[in-house]
Parts: structure tokens; C-alpha cells; sequence
């Protein structure tokens, strides 16, 4: 019953992000357009969250999400998470919502979780042609 219940929440929460989303392209001031846009990120980290406190098990592959303006790396089974953004006027990723604490569950330290994480993003980011 768990399964069936994390799905109803993760896709309700996923459901809140796009919502957020939506409304921020109507949005003309920067200031409140990031900030919507950082409340649609927030429901979508919490649906991230859910699908890890559902119970699914550690893969030590990485799970790499790519959103509008950013690209989301993540350890499925583990609290390891990790964003990268592009800033205008810079020319490499930027990270934010960065793992900072060993996840005692498992192996992986959190800085091995981030070089390779790193490494993920920046080759996803160079084929999405945003970095060269």
C-alpha cells in the first residue's frame, strides 16, 4: 500500500511544481519569477525526497534530471542530492542544495557522491550545449 500512496504524493508534489512553473512564465518581475521558479525546484527536491523514503533501494548509478535551467543529480536510495545552474555571464555550472553529510547507509562518502556528480553534470551540460 505504501508503493501506491508514495506514487499519489510524488506525482501530486510533481503536480505543484509544474504548477509553479506555469505561473512563473506569467510573471514579469525577475524577483518573483525566481522565486516561484525556486518553489517549483522545492516541490520538485520533496518528490525526489519521497521516491528515496519510498523505500527504493541504493543504486549506486547516478540519476540525472534535466529541468529548464538546471540539471538535478541524484543517488536513488541515499539522501546524496545535488543541483547545478548555469549564472549569466559564467561560463561553467554553478551547484546549489548541495549533499553535505555522509549518508551512513551506504559507502559512498558524500564527496565521492560529488565528484562524480560533478563529472555527470558537466557532461550532460556539455551535450545539452551549455558549456563548451
Amino acid at each position: 500500500m505504501r508503493s501506491k500512496r508514495f506514487l499519489q504524493d510524488q506525482r501530486q508534489l510533481l503536480d505543484h511544481a509544474e504548477e509553479a512553473r506555469t505561473r512563473a512564465e506569467a510573471i514579469t518581475d525577475a524577483d518573483s519569477k525566481n522565486r516561484m521558479l525556486g518553489i517549483a525546484e522545492g516541490y520538485e527536491k520533496q518528490a525526489r525526497r519521497e521516491k528515496t523514503l519510498a523505500g527504493v533501494k541504493f543504486n549506486p548509478k547516478l540519476d540525472v534530471e534535466v529541468t529548464s535551467d538546471s540539471i538535478v543529480i541524484t543517488l536513488l536510495g541515499t539522501i546524496y542530492s545535488v543541483t547545478y545552474f548555469m549564472r549569466m555571464g559564467s561560463t561553467g555550472l554553478l551547484a546549489r542544495d548541495i549533499a553535505n553529510k555522509d549518508d551512513p547507509r551506504v559507502s559512498m562518502t558524500c564527496p565521492d557522491f560529488l565528484a562524480s556528480a560533478w563529472r555527470a553534470a558537466n557532461d550532460r551540460a556539455k551535450g545539452l550545449g551549455w558549456i563548451a
